[in-house]
C-alpha cells in the first residue's frame, strides 16, 4: 500500500518475490488494507517488508500494532520509496537510522560495497555503476548505529 507516489514496478516486484520466495524458504504475503496492522495479524509473520511505499500508510491503530511488533522482536525491511514513508512516525526513522530527504533525477552513479562478508552482498564487486534515483538521506545512519551494507559514492553522482 501506498499513499503518495506509487511506483509502476511494484505489482512487478511482488509477482516476482511472491515467485521466487518458496526457492528460498520465504513465503511473501502481499495486502495493501492499511487495516491489517493490528497486534494479531502481524505477529504471525518473522519480517515485514515495506516496499516502494510512500506517505502515511498507516493510522494511529496501524503504527500503535507496528511499534509492538518491532519492541516485541519483529524484523523490518524497507526498499527504495519506503524510507519515504511514515515521516511523521518518530520509529519510523529510529528504525531506519535516518529519513528520506530528496533524490535527484535519475543518473549515473557508483555504488560501493561496504561489508563485503554480508550475506546481501556477497558476490557483488567492490563497485559498480548504476542509473538509479539516489536517495538522499537528513543524515547518516551509521551515526545511530545501523550498519549500511551498500552505499554509493557521493562524489558519483549531482
Amino acid at each position: 500500500y501506498t499513499a503518495g507516489f506509487r511506483h509502476d514496478s511494484i505489482p512487478t516486484a511482488v509477482a516476482s518475490l511472491t515467485q521466487r520466495g518458496p526457492s528460498y524458504g520465504i513465503n511473501f504475503v502481499n495486502t495493501e488494507e492499511p487495516k491489517k496492522f493490528t497486534d494479531d495479524y502481524l505477529s504471525q509473520f518473522d519480517a515485514l517488508f515495506f516496499l516502494h511505499n510512500t506517505d502515511e500508510v498507516l493510522d494511529s491503530a496501524g503504527k500503535r500494532a507496528f511499534q509492538k511488533y518491532l519492541d516485541n522482536g519483529g524484523n523490518f525491511i524497507a526498499a527504495h520509496a519506503a524510507a519515504d514513508c511514515l515521516l511523521n512516525f518518530t520509529t519510523m526513522e529510529r528504525t531506519l537510522g535516518s529519513q528520506f530527504a530528496y533524490h535527484p533525477a535519475f543518473q549515473n552513479a557508483t555504488m560501493v560495497v561496504d561489508h563485503p562478508d554480508h550475506p546481501s552482498t556477497v558476490g557483488l564487486p567492490p563497485r559498480w555503476r548504476v542509473t538509479d534515483e539516489i536517495y538522499n538521506f537528513n543524515h547518516d545512519p551509521r551515526a545511530l548505529g545501523a550498519v549500511v551494507v551498500l552505499s554509493v559514492d557521493e562524489e558519483s553522482y549531482e
